[in-house]
């Protein structure tokens, strides 16, 4: 993964918190989104066009992408299915202007991979426990898994 042409065009990067799958706990983490889908996270920013060894790397293609304020504020969270079980990936940022940003960039990523080609995005909005939104999307509908 050393070479940038091998992951595509670079839509946004920035630091995020992540909180860890198995260990919960909240740690700073470089993320790279490319155009192609792939999110890239890295201990440190990594040098251009030196893309090696990343901490996290998963594809944000058929995924849903919520906005809520749990169980911090500003957090954002990505669902995907791993093989057949659904994993959940919880981001947090500073401001909600920078989490819009993120997750207007993953929905413009999301909707230009080829999963617009199966079928339409469904979105839901419903009201979270705090004054935010949450909005699902997801474009596995019409495929045999569903999130």
């Amino acid at each position: 993964m050393a070479e940038a042409e091998a992951l595509g065009n670079i839509v946004k990067e920035g630091w995020l918190q992540k909180r860890g799958e198995h260990i919960r706990n909240w740690r700073d983490r470089y993320f790279i989104l490319f155009d192609n889908g792939d999110l890239v996270g890295f201990k440190t920013q990594p040098e251009r066009n030196n893309y090696r060894d990343p901490l996290n790397k998963f594809t944000v293609r058929d995924c849903q992408i919520m906005a809520v304020d749990k169980p911090r504020p500003h957090t954002f969270t990505i669902r995907g299915l791993q093989w057949t079980t659904v994993i959940e990936r919880n981001f947090s940022v500073d401001t909600d202007r920078e989490r819009e940003e993120w997750v207007a960039a993953i929905r413009f990523v999301w909707s230009t991979t080829d999963c617009e080609s199966f079928a339409p995005k469904q979105e839901q909005e419903q009201e979270a426990t705090s004054t935010s939104e949450v909005t699902y999307s997801a474009c596995s509908a019409g495929r045999d898994a569903h999130l």
